[in-house]
């Protein structure tokens, strides 16, 4: 199971800001700001683990999306 360190690598493998602006139905500049910020709000997450599952990308889930934000809260913290 592929297991992302960041979520910008996430939004990577979702296909880059572009495609994460279509699954979220954001400008890609709001897209494009949460990859340079290195985060997805919890508000999208729904969105992001239907898509994943609908898309094949592999290891995206609720559970990991939590993990990714809390990591994150931490080291700025």
């Amino acid at each position: 199971m592929e297991r992302y360190q960041t979520f910008s690598a996430l939004i990577d493998a979702l296909g880059g800001s572009a495609a994460l602006a279509e699954i979220i139905g954001k400008p890609i500049g709001t897209a494009s700001a949460m990859k340079t910020r290195n985060v997805i709000p919890p508000a999208y997450w729904q969105e992001i683990v239907q898509h994943a599952a609908a898309a094949g990308v592999r290891g995206v889930s609720h559970e990991l999306l939590a993990s990714l934000y809390a990591t994150r809260r931490e080291r700025a913290g």
